[in-house]
């Protein structure tokens, strides 16, 4: 929701090009559908709204505590680059298998490129599966979205920063 909000202010302000952005969690059920859903919702505001923005979608690898063991740590990277090919992402942040042990450092961060790389082109031309698990988790994050969404939109007749700005006072 608030990356639609976002994508929508600045849709408002004139910006012709935006980046949504996701973070994997784990769950790999989860993220295919959270992009799945952000995917179809920003297409959908925009055209809504009237707006001609480009957006793109950046997938963002593991931001949670890194595991300690290299193994582990690569493991996580490598499923976060299978799922920012079968989410269809247009960018993707990297992680190292350092950032359990601090800040990485230049061949920490061109590893975890490599790594990506490779595990990406692995996965090249594989396209997600949408039934199951996914299809039940598209409809349940769409439909709360939807349901928060639109309770912001029916706020008042103003602009569309003051009724995000009311949904915040009013604890939506």
């Amino acid at each position: 929701v608030v990356e639609i909000l976002e994508l929508l202010l600045a849709a408002e302000q004139g910006v012709t090009s935006f980046a949504v952005s996701f973070a994997q969690t784990g769950s790999l059920v989860q993220d295919l559908a959270t992009a799945s859903v952000l995917k179809g919702l920003a297409a959908k505001k925009i055209r809504d709204f009237g707006f001609k923005t480009s957006v793109k979608l950046v997938f963002h690898q593991w931001m949670g505590a890194f595991p300690h063991d290299r193994i582990r740590a690569e493991a996580l990277i490598s499923q976060g680059a299978a799922i920012s090919v079968l989410s269809g992402s247009d960018k993707v942040v990297v992680k190292t298998r350092n950032e359990a042990l601090g800040i990485p450092d230049a061949q920490s961060n061109a590893d975890a490129v490599i790594t990506t790389k490779y595990s990406m082109e692995l996965f090249n031309g594989a396209h997600a599966i949408v039934g199951g698990d996914v299809s039940e988790e598209v409809e349940s994050i769409e439909n709360a979205a939807n349901h928060l969404l639109d309770a912001i939109f029916n706020i008042s007749n103003t602009p569309l920063w003051d009724r995000v700005s009311q949904a915040v006072r009013i604890g939506l």
